[in-house]
């Protein structure tokens, strides 16, 4: 891993971020980051079984990314 696909780089502090965190940090609206999180390329992982579970994308993921754009 180069240090531009490390979460700090791009000021991650978290291990995983909330789907409305994601939209944040990237500036993306809620269909891209969803599309995103569909397609693999932000890999999330769920938290809980219930009605309502969990979505949380991995910092892991997000500075691959943003890795990607800065190549």
């Amino acid at each position: 891993m180069t240090p531009t696909n490390l979460p700090a780089f791009f000021g991650l502090t978290k291990a995983a971020y909330s789907r409305k965190e994601v939209q944040a940090c990237l500036s993306l609206g809620q269909t891209k980051v969803d599309q995103l999180i569909a397609d693999g390329t932000l890999k999330s992982i769920k938290v809980g079984d219930g009605k309502r579970p969990k979505r949380l994308v991995l910092a892991v993921s997000m500075a691959e990314f943003l890795g990607r754009a800065l190549v």
